[in-house]
């Protein structure tokens, strides 16, 4: 995560807490493209934040209910996932042949 507060703005290249930071207030400014680990592209969420509330909005998000539902959320998505890829795929070939119409 690079969170950082310059001229009383704050980013993050975490979709999570950019949506938490704008359920709680922080009036959402724009992106802007950086370079991280390995050249790999990176989004960064910028805000408002002239009371300096961005630290705190980051701490509470990571204990914060919406954090929690995010993570069953994505933990459940991997779980269908795996399911849908059953060793001998009659489960997913059935599923995608109805869903895209292909046999």
């Amino acid at each position: 995560m690079s969170e950082n507060k310059v001229n009383s703005v704050y980013e993050t290249d975490n979709l999570g807490l950019a949506a938490y930071m704008a359920l709680n207030g922080l009036d959402y400014v724009g992106t802007k493209l950086g370079v991280g680990k390995n050249e790999k592209l990176k989004v960064y969420f910028q805000f408002n934040d002239i009371a300096g509330a961005g630290p705190t909005l980051e701490k509470d998000f990571l204990i914060s209910s919406e954090k929690r539902f995010r993570d069953y959320l994505f933990f459940f998505r991997s779980e269908v996932d795996k399911g849908m890829e059953q060793k001998d795929g009659s489960i997913a070939k059935n599923y995608r042949s109805r869903k895209y119409g292909s046999r």
